[in-house]
């Protein structure tokens, strides 16, 4: 985006701004089953300005640089300039030069729109390393006020302290980070000579970082960043980032955390948030960290802080799940947790799931997938060894669930013990379990409701409660699960009908004995075969069903529309956050 707002797209200029260069196939997405577009789009906007823009470049015999397809520049609702395929002009034009950057130069400066394509045009990811830091390895990608690896920090540190005289703000900074650098009395940039304590055998720029310790002797307590902590000089490249009035107003630095001890992490992201915050400069700042220490220093209460969640998907997707604490989440065991601790304990959304056997947790799951993005499963009944053939204690089917919630409930604990370890409990129990010989209470179908309605009552008797709390889902298909799923792979059969409106013929899918059935003879081209006859029974195959799971995920809108009791998985499991990845922001959240 940054380096399409500038007018070129290539290898050059996204190494400038710190993102390491792929081809092209690695930039599009080509995930199982879904087509690969032959362009990606971005859009960035602001409040006076937006800007969005779709370049392509092919995936088999890439070019140096990639092309613009689509381009809108806009002022508000005003359109300032764009172009497209269907444009008259679309091709004489220099299909690798963007307009929006040429149409900038006759812009006033003051323009808001023009500042705002600046500020994507001066984008820059920040990776700094230890020994570009200390200036022992020279940076190869140069930017002002310091290098995108942490090149030029001396000279940066120089400036900075120079400016104190003129500028109170950046007296405070400096200040600030001085106190972080516990063990510093000071520190300075100084020209590499005969009296500054650096081996001659390191390689070095003209001017290195000095400190002077306060613990140490004078004339003997001297420091150069080659010697100092690694931390002290993060400490340094962070505060003139935050301070100097030539760093970029939209910028990202990768692993923030890297190289600090987790009290010193906290400390810094504290006052990093004081500095932008606080700051005369308007700069957004976006940081991403695997240290959970970083959130305990992130003042949350502040809307211009921003926290949030980046990870993959089962699916694989990547996502980013804003992540909102207030006191409430904090309360944990009678008493205050903080952030940190609440994130590593509870590190993503728990399912845990009773269900009769191995093939319903694999359907189960495939239907979590649909709404849920990052969670994990646990499988209560039957338990783990259940997948590997062994039903466990209380064994497969309608009545190993019901002994595991008698169990439960004979434990003293109840549910409660399996809900002190999880998110939300999935309890699955067929509807047509209602007209087995010990249970008698089959109700007329269609309308499907009523068994399934029979078979909740039924699973609360035997959890012994009146009603279902909002952290357990009673999953109760009509007739069976294997019903939901013949509706998402086959659409289009005629046995697929609903329930409402009535059918004519008074058959509809929810009502159907012989699914099973259906399955084995609509899926006898899948590999692996869903339902196999065995020993005149029909026997599902857990393979099967996991290798049609992304299927099953992808219908699940058209198994709702038609199944009356596949709404209820959905409207009850709500998750809360699903943490993995820190990516926090501070600074103008625009």
């Amino acid at each position: 985006m940054s380096s399409a707002a500038s007018g070129r797209v290539d290898d050059e200029a996204l190494l400038r701004r710190g993102v390491r260069p792929g081809v092209p196939a690695l930039n599009k997405s080509s995930f199982a089953g879904v087509e690969r577009r032959k362009s990606i789009r971005l859009e960035a906007a602001s409040a006076a300005s937006s800007y969005a823009v779709e370049l392509q470049n092919p995936v088999k015999d890439p070019n140096p640089a990639w092309t613009y397809k689509n381009e809108l520049w806009k002022r508000g609702q005003e359109r300032i300039i764009g172009r497209s395929p269907a444009s008259w002009e679309y091709k004489r034009l220099d299909p690798q030069r963007g307009l929006a950057a040429l149409e900038a130069v006759k812009m006033e400066q003051d323009d808001p729109a023009s500042e705002f394509l600046e500020e994507l045009s001066s984008f820059r990811i920040y990776s700094p390393d230890t020994d570009t830091l200390r200036g022992l390895r020279p940076d190869s990608k140069a930017a002002d006020p310091v290098g995108l690896a942490g090149g030029r920090l001396p000279e940066s540190v120089d400036f900075l302290l120079r400016s104190r005289g003129r500028d109170k703000w950046t007296s405070e900074v400096c200040s600030d980070a001085l106190e972080l650098i516990d063990w510093a009395r000071s520190f300075r940039s100084r020209r590499v000579g005969k009296d500054i304590p650096l081996s001659p055998s390191v390689a070095s720029s003209q001017h290195v970082i000095y400190f002077k310790d306060r613990f140490m002797k004078d004339r003997r307590n001297g420091l150069t960043g080659y010697d100092a902590s690694e931390g002290a000089l993060y400490v340094l490249f962070a505060a003139v980032l935050a301070a100097s009035s030539s760093a970029p107003a939209i910028l990202a630095i990768d692993n923030i955390a890297h190289g600090l001890n987790p009290r010193l992490a906290r400390a810094l992201m504290s006052l990093l948030c004081k500095w932008l915050l606080e700051g005369s400069h308007k700069r957004q700042v976006l940081l991403t960290t695997h240290s959970p220490l970083v959130l305990d220093g992130l003042p949350l209460e502040n809307d211009d802080v921003r926290l949030f969640a980046v990870g993959r998907s089962r699916r694989g997707h990547t996502t980013v799940s804003p992540v909102r604490i207030n006191v409430g989440d904090l309360k944990k065991e009678g008493e205050i947790w903080t952030v940190s601790r609440l994130w590593v304990v509870y590190p993503m959304f728990r399912v845990a799931i009773a269900c009769e056997g191995p093939a319903d947790r694999a359907i189960i799951e495939a239907i979590l997938d649909s709404y849920l993005e990052d969670y994990e499963t646990s499988p209560i009944q039957p338990p783990v060894c259940a997948m590997g053939g062994d039903a466990g204690p209380f064994g497969c089917g309608w009545k190993g669930v019901r002994t595991w919630c008698r169990q439960e409930l004979a434990a003293g604990g109840g549910i409660g013990t399996v809900l002190a370890n999880s998110d939300i409990l999935v309890i699955q129990v067929e509807a047509d379990v209602a007209a087995e010989q010990e249970i008698r209470r089959s109700k007329p179908c269609p309308p499907p409701g009523g068994n399934a309605d029979e078979i909740r009552t039924l699973i609360l008797e035997w959890m012994g409660i009146d009603e279902v709390p909002g952290s357990i889902v009673l999953c109760v298909p009509s007739k069976c699960l294997e019903t939901w799923v013949l509706v998402g792979l086959f659409p289009s059969d005629p046995s697929t009908k609903p329930c409402e409106p009535p059918p004519a013929d008074g058959i509809c899918v929810e009502c159907r004995d012989d699914v099973k059935e259906l399955l084995r003879s609509l899926g006898k081209k899948l590999r692996p075969k869903l339902v196999v006859r065995q020993n005149g029974r029909m026997k599902n195959q857990v393979r099967g069903y996991k290798e049609q799971r992304k299927k099953i995920v992808d219908s699940w809108r058209r198994i709702v529309s038609v199944c009356s009791q596949a709404p209820d998985l959905t409207m009850t499991c709500k998750p809360c956050f699903q943490p993995d990845l820190t990516v926090v922001t501070a600074g103008d959240a625009r």
